[in-house]
């Protein structure tokens, strides 16, 4: 699947509609950032739906969780001043569409961050080259296989 499979009037349904997930996150990360490595927040509305996205490039997947949770701590402090309450993230990287390395790491620092800022991490996402594994938050796989 990918974004050009989108239906008409899908930026009026949730992002997280398990329909229109995986081709909505296909159509954010470019081919580029999922080889330099991204990471990309989609802002949303109460109802899910997209109103700005947002990305960091050459996110370092490989940091510490003290270092990213510094870096989102003030993006997410300052989304969360301006009326951000819900948001979708998208880890777009090299590798399998799959959890894998500190992919289980990045998730659970974006869960913490967003919590402590009030924010609801809706849904999370990798973003390959090779496909799109897309999930509600709640249902994501957090544990990592082997790279």
């Amino acid at each position: 699947m990918t974004f050009e499979h989108l239906p008409s009037g899908w930026a009026d349904r949730p992002l997280t509609d398990p329909d229109i997930f995986a081709d909505a996150v296909d159509l954010f990360a470019s081919d580029a950032s999922r080889y330099a490595g991204c990471l990309y927040l989609l802002l949303c509305d109460a109802r899910v739906q997209l109103i700005q996205s947002v990305a960091i490039d050459q996110w370092d997947f490989d940091a510490t969780a003290a270092e990213q949770r510094r870096c989102l701590q003030t993006l997410l402090g300052h989304l969360a001043d301006l009326g951000i309450r819900d948001l979708v993230a998208v880890l777009a990287r090299r590798g399998r569409a799959a959890p894998i390395g500190n992919d289980h790491q990045t998730a659970s620092v974006l869960r913490d961050v967003c919590e402590g800022h009030g924010i609801r991490l809706d849904g999370l996402a990798i973003a390959t080259p090779t496909g799109v594994l897309a999930h509600r938050a709640a249902a994501f796989p957090l544990h990592a296989e082997a790279a």
